[in-house]
C-alpha cells in the first residue's frame, strides 16, 4: 500500500524513474472523497484536486511518505487536475538532459457566463535536481485535450499524444524546449480511437539499437472502446506502418512498457460485457508484433 487516506481519493499515479539515481518518483492527485470530477469541474466542490509526490529507492517494494507540490505545479484557475495517467519519461538529449518530465491535465472554465461549464487542457510539469522540487511546465495552446503522455524524440524534441474531447483522432503537440512552451495541436489520422486514454512508449533508439522504434497502444475504433492494438513507429512518430491487435474485445485505458529482456509489456483494461471486468498484462516480442520482419539484435 503506497497511501491510503480513509474515505478520500489517492489516486491518477505517474511514476518516473530517474536513471542516474534509481530512485522511482511517483506523482499523485488528492481530493476530499465526497468531491467528485464534475463537481471539481465547475469549481463548486468543498475541497480541489491537490498534487503529490513519494519515492522508492528498493524498486517500489517501500516508499516515502507523499508530500504535497500543488504550490509549484497547478496554477489557481485550474480545477480538476490530473497527473498521467500513465508514465513520465527522463529526458536523454540537450541543454535540459536528465530532466524528469511528467504530462498532466487539468480543467478551466472558460466562459465567464456558464460557471457550469469546463474544458480540459494539457500541460507538463518537471524537476531538474532528481525529483527534490518540482515545477510547472507550458501548457499545449487550446482545450478539449486530455491525459497526454509523452514521448522524447532523437533530436530532443518531446512530442505530447494526448487524448481528444472531440472528433476520433490522438491529438499532437510539439516542444523544441523541454516542455517550457509547446506547439498548435494538430490530429494524427492513422491514430484513431474513441476518447480514451492511450500509451506512448520509446523501445529503441540509435545508435544503441540500430534504429528508431515507437510504441503506441490504444483500442483503435472510432465506434467505442475495444480492439486494443499496439502499433509501431520507425521514423519517430511520424507513420505507424505496423499495427497488431492485442485483444478484439472491449479494452480501454493501457500502459506499455519495455521489460529487461525486451520484450514488451502492455497493461490493459479488458472484458466480456464491457471493457472493466479486469487488467490483463500482455507480454510480446517485436518478431511477433511485426510478424518477423523485425527484432532487436
Amino acid at each position: 500500500m503506497i497511501w491510503h487516506d480513509d474515505s478520500n481519493t489517492c489516486g491518477n499515479a505517474c511514476p518516473v524513474v530517474d536513471q542516474t539515481t534509481g530512485q522511482v518518483w511517483l506523482l499523485l492527485t488528492h481530493n476530499l472523497g465526497q468531491d467528485n470530477e464534475k463537481a471539481i469541474g465547475q469549481r463548486r466542490s468543498e475541497g480541489t484536486r491537490t498534487a503529490w509526490v513519494c519515492q522508492s529507492g528498493d524498486d517500489g517494494l517501500t516508499w516515502s511518505q507523499p508530500r504535497e507540490i500543488t504550490k509549484t505545479v497547478k496554477k489557481l484557475e485550474w480545477g480538476w487536475y490530473a497527473t498521467g495517467p500513465g508514465i513520465g519519461i527522463q529526458l536523454r538529449y540537450g541543454a535540459h538532459a536528465g530532466r524528469l518530465l511528467i504530462p498532466v491535465n487539468y480543467s478551466v472554465q472558460p466562459n465567464p457566463y456558464r460557471s457550469d461549464l469546463f474544458e480540459y487542457g494539457d500541460a507538463v510539469i518537471h524537476s531538474d535536481d532528481h525529483g527534490q522540487t518540482w515545477q510547472l511546465g507550458g501548457s499545449v495552446p487550446g482545450l478539449g485535450i486530455d491525459e497526454p503522455q509523452v514521448v522524447e524524440l532523437e533530436d530532443g524534441i518531446v512530442m505530447m499524444n494526448m487524448r481528444s474531447s472531440y472528433g476520433n483522432l490522438r491529438v499532437i503537440s510539439i516542444s523544441k524546449d523541454a516542455g517550457q512552451t509547446w506547439s498548435e495541436a494538430w490530429r494524427d489520422a492513422a491514430l484513431v480511437e474513441p476518447p480514451c486514454e492511450a500509451s506512448i512508449l520509446r523501445f529503441t533508439e540509435r545508435p544503441k539499437w540500430g534504429k528508431s522504434r515507437i510504441l503506441f497502444s490504444n483500442p483503435a475504433s472510432a465506434k467505442g472502446r475495444a480492439n486494443l492494438t499496439v502499433r509501431l513507429s520507425s521514423d519517430e512518430g511520424q507513420s505507424w506502418a505496423v499495427s497488431k491487435q492485442v485483444n478484439a474485445g472491449p479494452s480501454a485505458y493501457s500502459c506499455l512498457a519495455v521489460l529487461s529482456d525486451m520484450t514488451i509489456g502492455c497493461l490493459y483494461e479488458q472484458g466480456n460485457a464491457d471493457a472493466y471486468e479486469k487488467i490483463t498484462l500482455a507480454r510480446f516480442s517485436l518478431p511477433w508484433l511485426t510478424d518477423g520482419a523485425d527484432r532487436v539484435e
